[in-house]
């Protein structure tokens, strides 16, 4: 569906992590509220005309995430900086959802959430 064109950044994109969901708060110990990726993607999803039954698969462009020798993940911060980019070219006309990662109990953006610009041409 998509061609990945060009990678202007470090070079570091996680297709093993599911996207966060409530669930995964709760076992990382937060009772609450969490800004979780489903919950921003779900009510996004072609102004609701898409529905959404599971859980999307996300590409984590990115995200690090080293893999230990016993075969666990772990978060990394992101390597990234202001201006890196990568570019997608699409095969097919689809629905593209995008979001930031807003996790913020783990080390993943760096101890802070921030915005992301996105370039349709």
């Amino acid at each position: 569906m998509l061609t990945f064109v060009h990678d202007g950044s470090p070079g570091y994109h996680d297709a093993q992590f599911s996207a966060c969901v409530p669930f995964m708060y709760k076992l990382l110990g937060f009772e609450g509220g969490a800004p979780e990726l489903f919950g921003q993607f779900s009510p996004r999803c072609s102004g609701g005309r898409l529905a959404t039954h599971q859980e999307p698969d996300p590409i984590n462009f990115f995200q690090r995430t080293p893999v230990s020798a016993d075969g666990g993940l772990h978060t990394a911060p992101a390597a990234t900086r202001p201006g890196d980019s990568v570019t997608l070219r699409a095969e097919v006309d689809l629905i593209l959802v995008v979001t930031a990662c807003s996790m913020d109990l783990k080390n993943i953006n760096g101890d802070r959430c921030t915005a992301i610009g996105i370039e349709i041409l």
